[in-house]
C-alpha cells in the first residue's frame, strides 16, 4: 500500500504552515521556522512564551475508526512542563488535552491518549526524548486489534491496549507545542507532521523514518522502495 493512502494532511513546515495534502491549514501563534530534520524549516517552541499551532476544527472518530499520526520532534530539555502538549486532537474547543495524541508527563516522558467510542485510554509510556536530538514518533490506532501502537525512530516501544469500538467522534483542533496554557508548553520541535485516516504497519514506518533521513511528502518512491527492500533483510 502507498505511504499516500489515506493520508489525510501533511505539514512540511518548510515555509509556511500549510497543509500539502488536504486543506486544513495551521495557525500559527508565535512559533517560527527554524533549522528543520528534512528540507528548509520546522516549526518552533521556546516553551516559555506559549507559542502553538492549531487548526480549524476537524470531525474525527466514530465506529470503526483508526488514526495514525507522524512527525519529527526535537526536545531542549530533559525537563518538560508537566501535562506540555506535543501533538494531538483536543478534546474540547480550548483544547484543554488531548482525546488523542501525546503530551509530556513528570518532566521527560511519554504520556498517551487514544480515547475510543466505548472508553477513553491514557498511559505514561516511560518513553523519553533525547536531548537535543531529532527523533521520529509514530502513533497507530488499529481498530481490529483495539490496540495503540508507539513507535520511536522506527521500532515499536509501547502498545497501549484499547478496545475495537474505533476512536471517539470529536470535531475540534489539532494542535502542537503547547497544551491549554502557556505553563504547559513543550520547549522543543516539530517538523513534517501527516495524519492517516488508517493504521500504518510496522513496514510504513520503518519507510517514514528511512534509517534516520525520514521522507517528506510526497514520499520518494526510490526512498521508499529500499525501505522496503531493507526490511525484508536479504
Amino acid at each position: 500500500m502507498a505511504l499516500t493512502t489515506n493520508l489525510t494532511h501533511y505539514y512540511k513546515l518548510d515555509s509556511d504552515y500549510t497543509d500539502s495534502v488536504g486543506s486544513l491549514d495551521f495557525t500559527n501563534v508565535s512559533t517560527s521556522l527554524v533549522s528543520a530534520k528534512i528540507s528548509n524549516g520546522a516549526s518552533a517552541n521556546s516553551g516559555t512564551t506559549g507559542q502553538y499551532i492549531y487548526t480549524a476544527n476537524e470531525a474525527i472518530g466514530g465506529a470503526g475508526t483508526e488514526m495514525s499520526v507522524s512527525y519529527w520532534v526535537y526536545s531542549r530539555t530533559l525537563s518538560q512542563s508537566t501535562h506540555a502538549g506535543v501533538f494531538f486532537h483536543a478534546d474540547s474547543a480550548n483544547g484543554d488535552q488531548p482525546t488523542w495524541g501525546a503530551q509530556m508527563e513528570n518532566g521527560d516522558d511519554w504520556y498517551c491518549y487514544c480515547n475510543t467510542v466505548n472508553a477513553n485510554y491514557s498511559s505514561t509510556t516511560n518513553i523519553q526524548l533525547p536531548l537535543n536530538a531529532w527523533t521520529h514518533m509514530v502513533q497507530v490506532y488499529n481498530v481490529t486489534d483495539g490496540k495503540c501502537y508507539f513507535y520511536q525512530n522506527g521500532s515499536l516501544v509501547y502498545t497501549l491496549t484499547c478496545n475495537n469500538s474505533g476512536l471517539k467522534a470529536q470535531t475540534t483542533k489539532w494542535k502542537g507545542l503547547m497544551q491549554k496554557s502557556s505553563g504547559r508548553s513543550f520547549n522543543g520541535i516539530l517538523d513534517e507532521i501527516g495524519i492517516w485516516s488508517r493504521a500504518l504497519t510496522a513496514v510504513e514506518v520503518g519507510q517514514l523514518y528511512n534509517s534516520g533521513d525520514g521522507l517528506q511528502y510526497p514520499f520518494s518512491t526510490t526512498a521508499t522502495e529500499n525501505a522496503i527492500f531493507t526490511s525484508m533483510n536479504f
